[in-house]
């Protein structure tokens, strides 16, 4: 099997913010939701490449980040979570110091699908 090109690992898979469905409103809305949950959840964080502010296209290695998407209200919001978020991961002990230990994490509620929720504790 031959190795695959960096376009064919990198390209084609599209911002996380267009893989959402939904109206602008609901992406954006969707993903902070996905984000804080990422951060409350064990396991190291990753964004890659503008996803920190919602960047709307996908990454490209020949091209700036859309940094001038910092100027619309709901770009700034996603970089102002994960902001908030950041703060909150260091200043938890509990959200850092054992999130690779299975006694780091306890689920509190998995099968309430009638209400969407989902709840565990971080120790």
């Amino acid at each position: 099997m031959l190795p695959l090109s960096h376009d064919e690992v990198v390209h084609g898979k599209g911002s996380l913010l267009a893989r959402i469905p939904g109206d602008s409103w609901r992406q954006f809305a969707t993903l902070r939701a996905l984000y804080a949950f990422m951060w409350a959840h064990p396991g190291k964080k990753l964004l890659f490449m503008g996803q920190e502010f919602a960047q709307g296209r996908e990454w490209n290695f020949d091209a700036e980040l859309d940094w001038p998407q910092l100027a619309l209200p709901a770009h700034r919001g996603v970089q102002s979570l994960v902001r908030d978020c950041n703060h909150a991961y260091r200043a938890q002990r509990a959200l850092h110091e054992r999130d690779c230990e299975e006694d780091g994490f306890r689920w509190i509620e998995v099968g309430d699908r009638d209400r969407s929720v989902f709840a565990w504790l971080r120790l």
